[in-house]
């Protein structure tokens, strides 16, 4: 037997469920919105407090590479996006808050092949996820972002108020769920199937994003 099949998966997918790994995720999202804001890109800085205190509803994921965090995202398993209209009347999962150490390469793509295949193994019909600062008749900041999404395969269902801030304009995207019986050799998934609330999470209120 190999040393590499020996070894595992060189990545993992698991709960951030601990208030040491939310902080790890909250820490790696501000030197995130740091390197956006150098950028000129779309960022919110709301999101290291939404992993360090998560709502009932909200699961912190981490994306691990040797033990190491390299991505982090929220995942919403039962959002309301009432205002994305009849698209959003199936169910689907929501991804919210995804980001990589900066100078990474491929987190993107993983976090996109983990999600997919995740909505699968739920038995839910897609993914989704939103852009900030995108709008439909103008360029803004957040079109680099949303070339980069569509590259990797999500596609543009609209455009609207935000989900997690009703004041921003983002792209909505999506895309299909899909079963990756191989990537098991590729991401080791710990997230379970049926959600767990963590007593800090259900001690929290409902509405963060």
């Amino acid at each position: 037997m190999s040393a590499e099949v020996l070894a595992g998966p060189p990545y993992e997918a698991r709960p951030l469920s601990t208030r040491s790994q939310q902080a790890e995720a909250s820490v790696l999202d501000l030197h995130r919105i740091g390197s956006l804001v150098l950028r000129g890109l779309p960022h919110n800085v709301q999101a290291p407090a939404s992993y360090l205190v998560p709502d009932r509803l909200t699961e912190p994921v981490g994306l691990f590479e040797d033990a190491a965090l390299i991505g982090c995202l929220l995942l919403h398993r039962s959002p309301d996006l009432r205002h994305w209209g009849p698209r959003a009347h199936r169910p689907g999962l929501l991804i919210t808050h995804a980001h990589s150490i900066p100078g990474t390469a491929g987190v993107g793509r993983l976090m996109t092949l983990w999600a997919t295949d995740f909505a699968a193994r739920l038995g839910v019909p897609c993914v989704r996820a939103e852009i900030p600062d995108c709008h439909q008749d103008a360029p803004g900041p957040g079109q680099h972002l949303l070339r980069h999404a569509e590259d990797l395969g999500w596609e543009i269902c609209g455009y609207g108020a935000g989900w997690c801030n009703p004041g921003q304009r983002v792209a909505r995207v999506e895309m299909p769920a899909e079963p990756r019986p191989g990537l098991v050799h590729l991401i080791r998934c710990t997230v379970p199937l049926r959600q767990a609330a963590t007593a800090a999470a259900a001690a929290a209120g409902d509405d963060s994003c």
